[in-house]
């Protein structure tokens, strides 16, 4: 089995709770891991894997959205990639919140989804 990785995607978007994460947005960072059900054979063709500029688009439009919670924001994520893929076996989804509004000095608080 074969695994696409997109690691360190970047991203301004607009979640948070406080009105200002509303107002000004944050960064993002995203990786996204999607395992083929199928074996990827030797013919050298894009239909024989996943076009990973179509898991990037996926992400980058549910990104622009607006939510409340991350949580909110994979959970969108996941189910566009599987609706349109069947040759799928997993998909691991990290989005963390860069420089996260605290009290405090924390890099980076991510939520993490498996299916």
């Amino acid at each position: 089995m074969a695994k696409i990785i997109l690691e360190g995607m970047l991203f301004k978007s607009y979640i948070g709770v406080h009105d200002f994460e509303q107002a000004h947005g944050n960064r993002f960072e995203v990786t996204l891991a999607v395992e083929l059900a199928n074996h990827i054979d030797a013919n050298d063709h894009l239909a024989a894997t996943l076009d990973y500029s179509e898991l990037y688009n996926i992400t980058a439009l549910v990104m622009q959205g607006r939510f409340q919670l991350i949580e909110t924001a994979a959970e969108k994520i996941l189910a566009e990639i599987q609706s349109r893929y069947q040759n799928i076996a997993s998909i691991t989804l990290r989005i963390c919140k860069l420089d996260p509004p605290l009290n405090g000095s924390v890099n980076k608080v991510c939520i993490e989804l498996k299916v």
